[in-house]
This record gives structure tokens, sequence and C-alpha cells, in this order.
């Protein structure tokens, strides 16, 4: 089974303030990103901004293939270590992370996108099979 991210309802209120701060200011790259996934742009998969996840707060969510897309700005050159530690949590509790950095977003919008959608379209649903249910709990076992 996988392990979930859980957090006191105090620290999940933080995050969601802290998110909702985030999407008042993106950062250049972020915005460009976003004007490419909203309104269901890559094939037909929603997306969501600077989506709250336990203790963390991911830039862009598809809850349909539980993946999370990251635009690392020059902070993160700083901070791998702690990229690596954050990125493998998320992973041990069922998201798929792409990273892409800031310039590779501004440069090579296509190729960020094409990724992207290769990832939404290749992989099979989370939803799908063993593993957690729609709304985040353990699916039933039937025979």
């Amino acid at each position: 089974m996988k392990e979930r991210l859980v957090i006191t309802p105090e620290l999940n209120a933080q995050m969601h303030a802290c998110a909702r701060d985030f999407r008042k200011a993106p950062t250049p790259s972020e915005g460009i990103l976003w004007q490419a996934l909203r309104n269901r742009r890559i094939a037909g998969f929603k997306f969501r901004r600077q989506q709250p996840i336990g203790c963390f707060v991911a830039d862009f969510f598809c809850a349909e293939k539980n993946l999370i897309v990251e635009v690392d700005g020059s902070i993160h050159a700083t901070q791998v270590e702690r990229d690596q530690e954050r990125q493998h949590l998320l992973e041990v509790c069922g998201y798929t992370v792409l990273r892409f950095t800031a310039t590779q977003v501004e440069k090579n919008l296509q190729t960020v996108t094409a990724t992207i959608q290769n990832y939404l379209l290749l992989s099979p649903s989370p939803l799908e099979g063993e593993g957690l249910g729609v709304r985040g709990t353990p699916q039933e076992q039937t025979q």
C-alpha cells in the first residue's frame, strides 16, 4: 500500500493560504506554463495550479493521473537535496513528478508541453486496479 501525506487541520489551512498567495503572484515561467495547461488544453486533462498536497504546494497538479508538474527557478540550484527528498516523499505516496527549469518553459514551451502530453496519454490511470481509490482510500479487493 502507498503512503499518505497526513497533516493537521491547522497546517492544512496554512498550506491552502500559502497556495492562494502563490496563485496571486506566479513567476513568469509559471504564468507561461499555466496558459498552456489551463482549460484542459493538453489532451483534455484538467490541471490545478498551486495545489496543496500534504505539507507541500505543487506548481501544477493533474488529479486524474496523480501528476505533479514543477517549474524550477534559479533558487532550486541551491536546494537540490531538499527537492529530491520532497520528490521522493511524493512518489512514495503515488504521485509522479515532472520537473522543468524555468528556462525550459520560457525558451522551449512546445517541448515541455509535449513531454507532459506524452506522460498523460501513455501512463495508466492511478485509479485503475489496485491502489488508492477515487477518494484516496484503499479500494476493496473483489474476487
